[in-house]
């Protein structure tokens, strides 16, 4: 029973902490997913968003996620911090992860940049159990249930990971790859168990086809057609993410697809795959959004949902410099 259990837990937060850690919209989470992206904007911004996976389900998966990020274009950089924390089955197992991203910025010609980042982060899992029974809890002469001696209880796993990642871009498209869990820690709550160590990856890229040319200075055109593509991978789980947004300020519509489509089909298993609806409102420098999930084969778990914000702050003269050699190309999203 205890192994049994030991299994469960392990494996949940393979399949769920991995494949599904990031969130319904494939450029959310963006500092978690590659560093490069830390001062994308010349505006200092922050973000923070919402995301239940099955509201329907008592074990559902709710990620929530805060992230500042600063362009401190005098030292040729970009710095940011985010906070991510993830909650499987009314937090029976919950992961929270606090980070510091970094990267220096080169500007390759009049058209072409690159940003090359770095970051670590501390990341601990707990898990509660206030909803779980133990064998040692059952009284064998009355069935009562009584206090627990679980060692598994009294753990909590924390450790120091670390992420890098790369950035080329010019003003309508970029592309970009960001790797972490590169240190391969004990991720496990029993004394001296080890597991498998996967590297997270991620491949992504942007192009931005702008319809409405006129437009003023330092603002983004007033109409134009986003097309993303982002794939991820630990160990065995693959994630492909593509599709496509359309904006006509402030009102912006996508549509994107999630899963792995060249996946087989395994018996007794189902594929994850998804269609996510995307919503976002931007007025200036503060947008909303809200994204809809519509799973292809888990209809009974409900339709996962994320909402958001954003907000750009003035841009700060101390980190912009005074000699810069040309306007700072920034990182459209």
């Amino acid at each position: 029973m205890k192994y049994l259990f030991y299994f469960l837990i392990f494996s949940t937060n393979i399949c769920f902490g991995q494949q599904f850690a990031r969130p319904g919209h494939p450029l959310s989470n963006l500092l978690e997913m590659n560093p490069a992206f830390a001062g994308g904007t010349l505006k200092p911004r922050i973000q923070a968003s919402y995301r239940n996976l099955s509201p329907k389900l008592s074990s559902n998966y709710v990620n929530n996620y805060f992230a500042a990020d600063l362009n401190m274009a005098s030292m040729h950089s970009g710095a940011g911090v985010f906070f991510s924390t993830q909650n499987i089955s009314q937090s029976i197992l919950k992961t929270n992860k606090l980070g510091l991203v970094y990267n220096y910025h080169m500007a390759l010609s009049d058209e072409w940049n690159c940003r090359l980042g770095l970051g670590g982060y501390f990341q601990s899992q707990k898990i509660n159990s206030n909803n779980l029974i133990f064998p040692d809890q059952i009284s064998p002469l009355t069935g009562e249930i009584g206090s627990t001696n679980e060692p598994l209880l009294q753990r909590a796993v924390r450790n120091v990971n670390f992420s890098s990642g790369f950035l080329f871009y010019r003003s309508d498209f970029w592309i970009g790859g960001g790797v972490s869990e590169i240190v391969r820690n004990r991720n496990f709550f029993t004394s001296g168990a080890s597991s498998q160590h996967f590297l997270n990856l991620s491949f992504h890229t942007l192009k931005r086809f702008v319809i409405d040319q006129s437009f003023d200075r330092d603002e983004l055109p007033g109409q134009f057609v986003d097309a993303v593509l982002v794939y991820e991978r630990s160990g065995p789980f693959q994630q492909l993410s593509a599709g496509g947004s359309f904006t006509y300020k402030p009102i912006s519509l996508g549509m994107f697809y999630k899963g792995f489509p060249f996946q087989k089909n395994k018996a007794g298993s189902l594929r994850n795959e998804a269609m996510v609806f995307k919503f976002e409102f931007k007025e200036s420098d503060l947008s909303f959004f809200y994204n809809f999930e519509l799973p292809f084969q888990i209809q009974s778990s409900g339709n996962g949902h994320q909402i958001g914000i954003a907000f750009n702050f003035p841009e700060l003269e101390a980190f912009q410099g005074k000699r810069r050699w040309k306007k700072e190309t920034e990182v459209v999203f």
